[in-house]
């Protein structure tokens, strides 16, 4: 049960946003296992698309707009969406310059979130793009071990997208 009683873990509420296709591939399974590790995990307000063009800074304040995404759930999901937009977009629009690994670790994200939103992402791209993505590759972000060699395997991912022709 969730903390309003609905009985939707939080590992149910994350595998449910990918899509019927997702649910036949090999790693379903172990991801939904391996998500299961937030379940006890506090629900907070989640963005849902946190990204920098959602925040406006102004001199006094930081106020961050969009919240049409918005849910219920653990704050790692938007750690790991801050992550992962950041991953993307450097590895999409600034490919020459060095990734703040070090910086993005501090993100208190978990592997198996992270691995769950590299699989969203390619789940709402192209039809087939998803098949791109193994369970070799979701257990090689989860396995991690620290946050910065779980973001390293994410570029990869990514990376690897991207030179397949992947749209950002």
């Amino acid at each position: 049960m969730d903390e309003h009683g609905t009985g939707r873990s939080h590992s149910t509420f994350l595998m449910g946003q990918l899509s019927a296709q997702a649910r036949l591939l090999p790693w379903w399974s172990f991801l939904a296992a391996e998500l299961r590790t937030v379940d006890s995990r506090r629900s907070a307000y989640l963005h849902g698309d946190v990204k920098p063009e959602h925040f406006l800074a102004g001199p006094d304040r930081v106020a961050v707009v969009d919240w049409e995404a918005c849910a219920r759930g653990p704050a790692a999901v938007d750690f790991a969406d801050a992550a992962f937009h950041a991953l993307r977009d450097l590895a999409y629009t600034h490919s020459g310059k060095s990734v703040p690994f070090s910086v993005l670790a501090r993100l208190p994200t978990t592997t198996a979130v992270l691995a769950w939103r590299i699989a969203l992402w390619l789940d709402r791209r192209r039809p087939g793009d998803l098949m791109r993505i193994t369970a070799h590759d979701l257990s090689n972000i989860v396995s991690a071990p620290d946050a910065e060699s779980a973001l390293r395997r994410a570029l990869n991912i990514v990376v690897t997208a991207r030179d397949g022709g992947v749209p950002r």
